[in-house]
């Protein structure tokens, strides 16, 4: 069987799964980010 064969929530059934989601970085204070890495991550982005 192929894995594009399942979806979520037919596999979160069969296998007696269950999501519980919680905000996991609400305690992390924001950052400011350096010019050097926005520039890197814009450059990534426009990269293809």
């Amino acid at each position: 069987m192929e894995f594009r064969d399942f979806s979520f929530p037919e596999v979160q059934t069969s296998l007696g799964l269950t999501l519980a989601e919680d905000d996991l970085f609400g305690g992390v204070a924001p950052l400011e980010l350096t010019a050097e890495f926005a520039e890197r991550v814009r450059f990534g982005a426009s990269w293809r």
